[in-house]
């Protein structure tokens, strides 16, 4: 639970520079002019990555300071592994945008991270936590690490799906190329499925280690199984059937509300 003044502290950096910056990415998608070559210009966007660095560093922050506490990765609960979740969305934005990703990406995505941190503080104490040792394992720790960064490619992923999605269907973000967009989020798909083929593998050897079974088709293990069935079937058809942009987009949609009907059963689900 967040209590202590400077716990306090470093999760109201991070939340309030996580909105601002994304306040500042639209302010900037509406005020300033594209340049040449797609780069930007204008202060907003070095407001906007000022913002954005202050949520980065107040997040990591608050994660060094809980892992000190706790005297080991701060990962094993639910408020944690939600603020490692936040912390890694804001990351791979970031890295995105300085690949020149569209900055549509930063507006559809980062919500996902500063609602997530809102959402910490309606969360019970040590909700979901793996509480008995005997049930941690390397195996664990490897398990939920992959599933945050997978979980935050997807994301970007999704962001650029809904870019594409908005300019088909309204019209939005017509400056974008759809297929440049959909570029951007294959590539985060590509970067985040090999970490989500290891979920499912770490995840069957923690449940050996604890249960002696390696598959129980739990809520967890089906909707993460479902989640990678989705995202395979979406980098299959764009590799080898060349869909367009617009049902690609929709796979990857599809596929984030399989991301979020997982870790809904996660919330749920009790040691």
């Amino acid at each position: 639970m967040i209590d202590r003044p400077w716990e306090l502290a470093a999760f109201a950096v991070g939340l309030a520079g996580t909105v601002l910056a994304w306040i500042a990415a639209i302010a900037g998608e509406v005020f300033e002019t594209p340049a040449p070559g797609g780069a930007r210009r204008g202060r907003v966007r070095t407001v906007f990555w000022g913002l954005l660095a202050l949520s980065v560093g107040g997040q990591a922050a608050l994660i060094l300071g809980l892992s000190l506490a706790r005297g080991t990765i701060a990962v094993y609960n639910q408020l944690e592994f939600m603020l490692a979740f936040s912390w890694a969305i804001c990351l791979v934005v970031a890295y995105f945008l300085v690949r020149r990703g569209p900055w549509w990406i930063a507006i559809l995505a980062l919500p996902v991270s500063f609602l997530m941190l809102g959402y910490l503080l309606l969360i019970p104490e040590n909700s979901g936590e793996v509480s008995l040792v005997s049930m941690r394992s390397g195996w664990l720790l490897l398990h939920i690490l992959t599933s945050i960064v997978a979980y935050a490619a997807f994301t970007v992923t999704f962001g650029a799906g809904a870019v594409i999605l908005a300019r088909h269907y309204f019209g939005w973000g017509g400056r974008y190329d759809p297929e440049a967009v959909n570029r951007v989020g294959y590539r985060a798909a590509v970067f985040g499925f090999p970490f989500m083929t290891m979920v499912l593998f770490t995840g069957a050897l923690w449940a050996k280690y604890i249960g002696g079974v390696y598959w129980a088709w739990d809520p967890i293990e089906t909707w993460a199984l479902v989640t990678w069935l989705i995202y395979s079937a979406y980098l299959h058809a764009q590799y080898t059937r060349g869909w367009e942009s617009v049902r690609a987009a929709w796979l990857s949609v599809i596929g984030f509300a399989c991301v979020i009907g997982t870790y809904l059963f996660f919330t749920h689900y009790r040691f």
